[in-house]
């Protein structure tokens, strides 16, 4: 997409009311061109705020006025961005905070003022200088020594950090501000603090932290991040299932903090995690994924940064089955992590495993039954596998929390388009059966018409009678299965399948005539 091709999508998306795509847009093309860094760093941070006043808005914590004015005010600025764009203005600077403007204020007011601005980490004299070719700008300040030998490993991380940087070719610049720790009136005590002398400095990163030397052994570092401009939540890809079952990408708000402590403690280490993080944030993903995979397995605590971080790149390169190993990775330590089980269901159900797809689903939504995204993906789920009976619980779930949403009413065609079908071949079935009680067709279709309206007893009736006379069907098996299950979610299927197998009918067999049936076939 050329630039007047993106000005006029931008610029189109605007007009329909769809703030948070025309920046998905301009991220997403800004970031692959070198020329555009700059524009690119302001559509960023309109995004996070986007995603953040988005969220805070669906949290309940900010007013519908107040919400509305802010989102009127972010599209201000992407108008005003694409107009920059077009003319090949380059977006300002970041104004400077200063505080000698109070200077009318005595001598008194002067101090006062330049303390008060000192402590709030505004831009002061001893600030690194970054050069407006940077894409992003990174903060580093002394560790705290807790005990042991005097040590620097800022200096160590410094190093590290502008050798990968180098190699990678990131456009980004690491300074140093060589505070003393035990300076109360300087150092950051908490992450407000770090990110109010992060901003002053226009950083987009702060890194400080504590050490300790040991005898023998490694230094033991803790290491505090925070990333400025990003929001409180990283945003990351979640994948949602739209019209026609059809999958679509969009970036959405994350429980992953923006600030944090690493307990890795190998500068290497340490520099790689942060600047594989940083590389995401400006869009290279090869550069964020040779990064991180150089990182062995992280502790719990970093798992979900690195992981998810992994996944993202991968999601954006469209390597779903890399994508899909990290959401395995993570969700092996955090097993209800709602972002990885939504996106690793949506990856199976593209890949036709409904099964594994559901469990996730089913997973998630115990834990929060009203996660609309969950509810309407699973509903799909049924329908695509002629389970009206279940989709029309969630449908029903979803219709109560999200009304307004125009999918629904093609929700609700489809399942009544799928119960009269159903219907309409389980009363075909009976007429037939009513004469002819033994016919082999009339018992499989009344078999899986039953299952689908939700007669389980029928279902399981027809298809052992069906099955006495024709056992090697995998269709009907799984259908003799389902409606066990549907009826006694922990019901024993084994000797089902145990018969089948002696019959010649294998489980993969059964697997594909009913894929919806994989993880609770391949546990048996």
């Amino acid at each position: 997409m050329n630039k007047q091709e993106l000005i006029r999508e931008v610029r189109k998306l605007i007009g329909e009311a769809k703030p948070g795509e025309a920046l998905l847009i301009l991220t997403n093309t800004l970031s692959n061109e070198s020329a555009y860094k700059a524009y690119y760093r302001v559509a960023l941070q309109l995004k996070s705020q986007y995603e953040k006043i988005k969220k805070e808005e669906q949290l309940g914590i900010v007013s519908f006025d107040n919400a509305q004015l802010a989102y009127n005010q972010i599209t201000n600025a992407i108008l005003e961005l694409a107009e920059q764009l077009e003319n090949g203005t380059p977006p300002p600077q970041k104004r400077k905070k200063t505080w000698w403007v109070a200077s009318s204020l005595g001598v008194l007011g002067i101090v006062a003022a330049a303390a008060f601005f000192l402590l709030s980490g505004n831009e002061s004299n001893d600030c690194p200088v970054f050069t407006p070719q940077s894409a992003f700008n990174i903060l580093l300040l002394p560790f705290e020594q807790l005990a042991g030998e005097k040590a620097f490993p800022h200096r160590a991380i410094k190093d590290r950090l502008i050798d990968f940087s180098t190699k990678f070719k990131l456009s980004t610049e690491i300074g140093t501000l060589e505070l003393e720790p035990n300076d109360d009136n300087r150092y950051p005590s908490n992450y407000g603090q770090a990110e109010k002398l992060g901003d002053g400095c226009r950083a987009q990163l702060i890194i400080w932290g504590t050490y300790e030397t040991q005898i023998a052994g490694r230094n033991l570092i803790r290491t505090r991040y925070k990333f400025i401009d990003s929001g409180e939540k990283f945003a990351f890809s979640q994948i949602n299932m739209e019209e026609d079952s059809k999958l679509d990408t969009v970036s959405s708000i994350s429980s992953i903090s923006t600030e944090g402590v690493l307990t890795l403690d190998i500068e290497e280490q340490i520099s790689m995690l942060l600047l594989g993080v940083v590389a995401h944030q400006i869009g290279d993903s090869k550069s964020s994924i040779d990064l991180l995979e150089s990182i062995s397995t992280p502790d719990s605590a970093t798992l979900l940064l690195w992981g998810m971080t992994l996944a993202d790149n991968y999601i954006a390169t469209n390597n779903t089955d890399k994508a899909a190993g990290y959401y395995d990775k993570i969700l092996k330590t955090h097993p209800n992590y709602g972002f990885a089980l939504k996106n690793r269901a949506m990856i199976n159900f593209s890949k036709g495993n409904y099964g594994e797809a559901v469990e996730d689903l089913n997973t998630r939504l115990e834990e929060v039954p009203q996660d609309t995204v969950a509810l309407k993906a699973r509903a799909n789920i049924f329908l695509k596998n002629k389970r009206p009976d279940k989709a029309e619980k969630d449908i029903s779930a979803y219709e109560q929390l999200n009304p307004k949403d125009h999918l629904i009413d093609k929700l609700r065609d489809q399942l009544s388009a799928q119960i009269k079908e159903q219907e309409t071949l389980k009363t075909k079935a009976d007429n037939t059966l009513s004469y002819d009680g033994n016919n082999l067709e009339a018992l499989k279709a009344k078999a899986n018409a039953s299952l689908s309206l939700g007669d389980y007893q029928a279902a399981s009736k027809a298809a052992e009678q069906y099955l006495k006379k024709r056992p090697k069907d995998a269709e009907v098996i799984g259908t003799l299965i389902e409606a066990k299950k549907a009826v006694n979610p922990d019901a024993n299927v084994e000797t089902i399948l145990e018969k089948a197998q002696k019959d010649g009918v294998s489980k993969e067999e059964v697997i594909r005539k009913r894929p919806i049936l994989s993880r609770v076939i391949k546990r048996q």
